[in-house]
């Protein structure tokens, strides 16, 4: 699915808060709009990335279709407009998120190029990053549905947003060397399951609203999304603590104490004695080497890899159940194929 959107998508909007005697004006300001919004938008959507999002879309949909006996009447035009329209919606509401995390994690790179705060100035991808969290809204309207159905998916949208936000909020704020070990897991657990597990399930129950799926479909689809999102940012944390895919950001979660997979798993699975040293190598950081020990001698990446792959697994199981007598319908085979395609990303 196409994540970027041409220019000529954004610019009719702006021209409602445009009063008819003052459109020659407007149009004398576009270069500027496209200089500092359009033109961050486009950089950050470009670059490279796994399209992971536009594919839970889509598996929503798929899977929404197929568990409903009755299938509302098809029309393939109105199916792919609506697809293209929230698969679009969901990435450029995570490129915001993107552009705000980098700010706020200090970053210098994003997808193999310095972070769009790092080129356009902090203050322009501030506003870029928050106007990208409520644009999107204008795509989901032009959905072909009824209004009721449009309603329903507004009102999802805002939840989502609402309860990101809420995982952000102890994301940004808690230090995690001054959290007992007995509040790890608790905390670590909110932020990931309200940062990344309610947008992943946006972005499943999208498509799965958008096939007309049944309430059944849509909140199991749903279920299985917040638990996928949680495995995905299982991995990704790993993948930050062991420096895999972009080794410049190797320790960056340790270095800000922000909540993460890897303290979850060092609270959970080790005694007082391994965790308090374990807050001591951390609190060596920008050494490296005191964490590097730690995690070789306790071979921390077998247990945490391992544990993330089960997580997965579990997620799946939601939605695939294991044993049956029949095979995977094909919306079930694509996501099990979205769940091995998280796994090799990162392991």
């Amino acid at each position: 699915m196409e994540k970027t959107l041409p220019s000529k998508w954004l610019l009719p909007e702006m021209q409602d808060f445009v009063a008819p005697h003052e459109e020659a004006r407007f149009e004398a300001l576009l270069p500027l709009l496209q200089k500092h919004l359009l033109a961050p938008i486009e950089d950050i959507m470009q670059r490279p990335s796994k399209g992971i999002r536009s594919e839970l879309v889509t598996a929503g949909f798929e899977f929404a279709r197929a568990s409903n006996p009755v299938p509302a009447a098809v029309n393939g035009d109105d199916d792919r407009h609506n697809l293209l329209l929230c698969c679009q919606a969901v990435e450029l509401l995570h490129a915001g998120s993107l552009i705000i995390d980098d700010i706020q994690d200090h970053s210098r790179e994003r997808r193999g190029r310095p972070c769009v705060h790092r080129l356009y100035g902090t203050e322009t991808a501030l506003s870029v990053g928050n106007w990208l969290y409520f644009w999107p809204l204008r795509l989901l309207g032009r959905l072909r549905l009824d209004p009721a159905s449009t309603q329903v998916i507004y009102s999802l949208y805002h939840r989502a947003l609402e309860q990101a936000h809420y995982g952000q909020v102890l994301d940004v704020s808690v230090d995690m060397m001054e959290t007992p070990q007995a509040q790890v897991f608790d905390v670590c657990n909110w932020v990931v399951r309200n940062k990344t597990g309610a947008l992943i399930a946006l972005a499943l129950q999208l498509g799965a609203l958008v096939s007309g799926g049944s309430s059944p479909a849509v909140e199991l689809i749903g279920a299985f999304g917040w638990q996928y999102g949680c495995a995905l940012q299982n991995f990704d944390d790993l993948a930050n603590a062991r420096g895999q895919l972009e080794p410049q950001k190797k320790f960056e979660d340790l270095k800000a104490r922000r909540p993460s997979w890897v303290w979850c798993c060092v609270a959970e699975h080790f005694a007082s004695g391994p965790y308090a040293d374990f807050v001591h190598a951390v609190a060596a950081l920008p050494d490296e080497a005191p964490v590097e020990r730690w995690f070789q001698q306790h071979d921390f990446f077998a247990l945490a890899g391992a544990k993330a792959v089960d997580y997965l697994a579990a997620a799946t199981r939601t939605v695939v159940p294991e044993g049956g007598d029949t095979a995977p319908s094909s919306a079930q085979q694509r996501i099990q194929a979205l769940g091995e395609m998280l796994r090799h990303a990162y392991v």
